[in-house]
Parts: structure tokens; sequence; C-alpha cells
């Protein structure tokens, strides 16, 4: 992997190409995927779905710390749960309505795990939007080779991973889908007395 770079200086008529060999610099690829590494799935609304940031590279490597910033649309997504490898630790966070800034570590002479932390998310459908993303900002890991004395670094992002919903089209059902099991319906009924009736029925959606 290589990267050439011409200049030219119009001053003394000079001519540069320089070059970058992309393996020399000691970086490490890692991806950000639903499970079998796809990046869109569909779902029914209501289940829940897992997002994984992986490592991508053979090398035995040891982190020291690392840096990750997610954010989500959380009319569609909450967190569930968020997983670290043993002996990875979560040393600072942020984190709120459609967001998660993280700063974790983990013993360095320990090999890089697969996946390096998975999110699992609730899932409803918003009133209008049937599909939905989670967002990798940026990542940052720090770390070095196990099998030499030398640094290695990990970055990536922007990336996202989509969500298409299914079975939930109408405005009913999405209320099911956002976790509520009842729907009321209020409607006036005519009659003969001088003050009015009103009927509510309440729904049971399965």
């Amino acid at each position: 992997r290589k990267i050439f770079l011409p200049t030219f200086d119009s001053s003394k008529n000079i001519a540069t190409l320089w070059y970058l060999n992309l393996d020399s610099l000691n970086v490490f690829g890692t991806s950000f995927a639903l499970p079998d590494s796809i990046k869109r799935t569909t779902v029914t609304a209501g289940n829940k779905v897992t997002v994984n940031f992986s490592p991508q590279t053979s090398d035995p490597i040891g982190i020291d710390s690392g840096h990750i910033l997610i954010h989500f649309d959380s009319t569609n997504f909450t967190l569930d749960s968020l997983a670290l490898p043993p002996s990875w630790v979560i040393v600072d966070s942020s984190m709120g309505s459609g967001y998660l800034d993280l700063h974790i570590t983990a013993d360095s002479n320990a090999p890089l795990p697969n996946p390096i932390i998975t999110l699992t998310f609730n899932t409803f459908v918003g009133d209008s939007s049937l599909s939905a993303k989670v967002w990798l900002d940026s990542a940052h890991l720090y770390g070095h080779r196990l099998n030499c004395d030398c640094e290695a670094l990990s970055f990536l992002g922007p990336d996202s991973v989509e969500v298409d919903f299914t079975g939930c089209g109408d405005s009913i059902c999405s209320k099911r889908c956002a976790g509520n099991r009842s729907h009321f319906l209020s409607f006036p009924i005519q009659r003969r007395m001088k003050s009015p009736l009103s009927v509510q029925a309440a729904a049971l959606l399965m």
C-alpha cells in the first residue's frame, strides 16, 4: 500500500515525486459493522440489533488506550448494553441520548481481541422513518506490536451501519414497537340525552 504525491516548484522548475509506504507506519485496520461484517440489515422493530467494532489484522497487537465516539438515531435506538473484552476497562465516558463517548484502556501485553467493543441496541419505529443508522464518528487505538518493539496505531471514521425496519408500518403498530402494549381510541357517540357521552376503547396489540 503506497501513496505517491507529485509537486512542482515553478521558481526553480523542479518536479518532485514524494513516496509514502503505508505499511511502514505500523497502522492496523479496524471495522465497524453488524454481525457477519455486513453494513446493512432488515429487522422487525422491537428486536435487538448488535454492532461490533473489530480489528482487521492477524498481527498480535496489544493496546494501551483508545478513544471511540459514536452517535445513533435516538428516535429508533436505545442503548441496551455495551460489552468490552476481559482486561479492558472504561476509564472515562460520556453518554446521553443518541451519543456515546468512550475512553478505554487495556492490558497491552494481551493480544487484541475480536470484537473490541460490542454494542446492543433496542429498536423501535419513530414517527417518520422506517430506517435508521448508527454512526462511528471516530475511533483511535494506541498500542504496540507484540512481536517487535514498535508502536501500533489504528484510526477509523467516519463510518456507519444501517437498519431497515419491517412489520410496523402504521401508527398503532408503531406504538406497539415503541413499547406501548395498548393504544386508546376516543370518539363521541350521539344519544338523546342532555349531556354528551364519550366512550373509550382500548385495543391490546399482541
